[in-house]
């Protein structure tokens, strides 16, 4: 019997393999990197931590100063809860 964890890593190896040759083949680790980063962002988000949302947004590769970073601000400081 297996688990769910090892469910889903079969299913990321699968969709690998058949995506070979294709012009951009999957990669399941970047994918799985994009879903943590979205997770953390949202709890900070959530939770109205702005150092935390800017730390995920730099390891997302945005840079301080560019359009992508202050419409993420922006939609930041819409969403977090009040205090």
């Amino acid at each position: 019997m297996t688990t769910n964890g090892e469910d889903k890593d079969l299913r990321d190896v699968m969709r690998e393999e058949t995506s070979r040759g294709k012009r951009r083949p999957v990669d399941t680790a970047e994918e799985k990197k994009k879903r943590k980063l979205q997770k953390d962002a949202l709890r900070a988000i959530q939770s109205g931590d702005l150092h935390a949302f800017v730390r995920m947004l730099h390891e997302a590769g945005v840079k301080d100063g560019t359009p992508a970073f202050a419409n993420a601000l922006k939609i930041f400081h819409a969403s977090a809860p009040r205090r």
